[in-house]
């Protein structure tokens, strides 16, 4: 990887996940340049993925090479992750591919930024919390 990677699942159908994709998509504007990626992954069933588009628009959700948006996930990847089975769910992967911190819930930005910047410096301090439940 070589990098911090924050990977986040989310669905059409989900309303905090359309309240947290803007966050998650002005966050990954803020690192821009800094190496720090961003997948917003859909686990939307194939009926819904036409939805994916319109919504991601009135959201003014831009997908970019910062913000990537992945279509064709299932909530079995969410359990894959240690997320549980509900969206939206979030990890932060450190540029070694391990994991550093879960979010089960809609992310706050201190939930994403603690464990990014403390990548970010090195992993100098103390190190963010491994799991944080938002709901």
């Amino acid at each position: 990887l070589g990098h911090p990677l924050v990977v986040n699942f989310w669905a059409t159908w989900c309303g905090p996940c359309q309240e947290e994709l803007p966050r998650l998509s002005e966050m990954a504007q803020a690192w821009a340049g800094k190496g720090v990626r961003f997948v917003a992954v859909s686990i939307d069933d194939r009926k819904d993925r036409a939805k994916i588009g319109p919504m991601l628009a009135r959201l003014h959700v831009v997908p970019n090479a910062d913000f990537q948006i992945w279509i064709g996930s299932n909530s079995d990847t969410l359990a894959d992750f240690g997320l549980g089975e509900i969206v939206p769910g979030t990890v932060i992967i450190g540029p070694e591919g391990d994991i550093v911190a879960r979010i089960m819930g809609e992310a706050r930005k201190d939930d994403i930024r603690v464990p990014v910047d403390w990548l970010l410096n090195g992993r100098a301090g103390k190190a963010p919390a491994a799991l944080v439940k938002r709901y």
